[in-house]
């Protein structure tokens, strides 16, 4: 029997609570902020995270999923151990919260027998209509699973009747049919990022992108572990192959670079995707790092993936002639002819490579990066700026906004009370808030909260931030007033602020102090000039305390 129980164990912490908990960090001195804070019960060792459009956070752990209200502050527990309580294999630890057909869809480990459940009136139904497709057999495998529309696919590794493991694939685990899964030589010993779906005009034309980090294999560099992005046409049938009916006939997959191409400098290994959408066409922005463990981000094109794949050739195959081209999408109920899938199942690595937009990284950083999410917002000045938030491995997220093809440092926010990896990151641009997760809590914060600026006007404008403007006296949220009633002073690609009023600002030494000490613990490398925030800060450190002492 499922345990429901209240945890009282939230709280919510508003104004100078919150403004206490950033400026341990010395980064900004807020005294108006606001956020929420949830802790869990117990650290989870494997933790996984829904956001629902109502505000609602779950949390599924081992042996139990959290419920975190958001609106209400509530925060509920629900304990739901193996159903073989005599198991020798484990407990159950939970693998996936997703909405599924209108409902709350939870999957576990279950004493190594993967079971998923419905959560309906807060307690857990088992749904005996799903397999293992939908949840490893261990807490700690690397899997991916997309759910679109109702129809769900998974890269879960299935095992045969006698215990093998098959070898990993992207498969179609549920609904519509066919359930077509990708070849066995599209991926070597994958590592799952990240799956989405491209949606076009044309139905016909929905594509999937899957991303990975496989083995490399062909040659083509001495990378011994590369990021992949593969590319296959979501509402395909398969092939005109009576023996490959349910394989993926379009799935062609391509390296994805991101670096310094002309300093042949790569960041090989991809650490998280994000998907921003926009009317003049969507982007894919990447998280990177190398063996030293520095990372990039790195943004693509959607368009341009697609041409890419259209116009390339396939590595290493020689046929030519083909009268329906590898990776086609065709039209709904027509299956790809058997010579065309012949060629994409035997090379399905196209030779071009998937390169970043402007052909190089947006910025690289000593500062190891967990996740990443992008949102856009229009400024003062009617242009739309795309703003990163990047999660630290300490605990931490930077504010960065995208100029003329580069990054810049706004600043650093500290939403956690006991400061760790970040292991979850979700932006929900229409209110925008950014929640956050780890081992051991969760939290949620505005992403327009421009009181760390101070009352000053001058480091309002400097800090380059879209969110925020100078108006009436104080840095204020630019999206929380009306700009035709409230002007606005803003300069974000120059941060210039000679157009602040004239009168000095008092301000007491502390607060001139932690605005000027921009980063004393964390290194953001701008790779033009190779300029370090955190010795200019702790240089203005030392020039401000050789004053004071004088």
């Amino acid at each position: 029997m499922d345990l429901l129980r209240v945890i009282p164990y939230f709280y919510l912490f508003l104004g100078s609570t919150f403004g206490q908990l950033l400026t341990k960090r010395g980064i900004i001195n807020s005294n108006e902020g606001i956020g929420q804070h949830f802790n869990l019960s117990h650290q989870q060792k494997n933790p996984v995270f829904h956001l629902t459009n109502e505000n609602v956070l779950y949390v599924g752990g081992q042996e139990i999923l959290y419920i975190f209200d958001f609106k209400t502050t509530e925060a509920l527990q629900i304990e739901h151990k193996s159903e073989d309580v005599n198991s020798k294999n484990g407990a159950n630890h939970i693998t996936i919260v997703e909405e599924l057909e209108g409902k709350i869809l939870v999957c576990g480990t279950n004493g190594n027998n993967p079971t998923c459940w419905n959560l309906d009136n807060r307690t857990l139904e088992k749904r005996s209509d799903l397999n293992d497709g939908f949840s490893p057999h261990l807490p700690n495998a690397n899997f991916n699973i997309l759910i679109t529309g109702n129809d769900a696919y998974s890269t879960v590794v299935r095992q045969t009747s006698n215990g093998n493991t098959k070898k990993p694939r992207f498969h179609k685990s549920y609904k519509s049919k066919p359930l077509l899964y990708t070849g066995d030589n599209l991926m070597r010993n994958p590592q799952f990022v990240k799956s989405l779906v491209v949606e076009s005009k044309s139905r016909d034309q929905d594509k999937i992108l899957l991303f990975f980090i496989e083995d490399s294999g062909l040659s083509r560099t001495t990378e011994k572990r590369l990021s992949m992005v593969a590319q296959m046409c979501k509402h395909e049938i398969g092939p005109d192959d009576t023996n490959n009916y349910n394989v993926f006939s379009t799935a062609l997959k391509s390296r994805l670079v991101c670096g310094y191409p002309a300093k042949n400098q790569y960041f090989p290994y991809l650490q998280d995707i994000f998907m921003l959408k926009r009317k003049e066409g969507d982007l894919i922005y990447g998280l990177f790092k190398n063996a030293w463990n520095r990372t990039a981000v790195c943004s693509y094109s959607v368009l341009n993936i697609e041409q890419t794949f259209n116009n390339s050739t396939l590595f290493q195959s020689k046929t030519t002639g083909l009268n329906i081209r590898p990776g086609t999408c065709l039209e709904s109920g027509k299956r790809t002819p058997i010579d065309t899938f012949t060629e994409v199942a035997n090379n399905p690595e196209i030779t071009d490579w998937v390169m970043p937009s402007g052909g190089s990284a947006l910025n690289q950083s000593l500062v190891f990066y967990t996740n990443v999410v992008v949102n856009k917002v229009t400024a003062v000045d009617n242009e739309t700026y795309r703003v990163l938030f990047l999660a630290t491995d300490d605990g931490y997220v930077d504010k960065m906004v995208e100029i003329n093809g580069k990054l810049i440092l706004v600043h650093q926010m500290s939403p956690l009370q006991q400061p760790e990896r970040i292991r979850y990151l979700e932006l929900d641009p229409t209110q925008r808030l950014l929640y956050v997760g780890t081992t051991r809590e969760v939290a949620r914060l505005p992403v327009d909260n421009c009181t760390g600026y101070y009352r000053s006007c001058e480091s309002c404008l400097k800090a380059q931030d879209p969110y925020c403007g100078w108006a009436n006296g104080s840095c204020q949220s630019i999206l929380k007033h009306e700009r035709l009633t409230i002007p606005f002073l803003q300069n974000i690609t120059h941060g210039d602020a000679s157009g602040c009023p004239s009168e000095p600002v008092s301000l007491p030494v502390s607060d001139i102090r932690f605005n000027l000490a921009i980063q004393p613990e964390h290194e953001s490398t701008n790779v033009d000039n190779g300029t370090s925030r955190h010795s200019i800060g702790w240089l203005l450190w030392i020039a401000l305390l050789t004053v004071t002492i004088m």
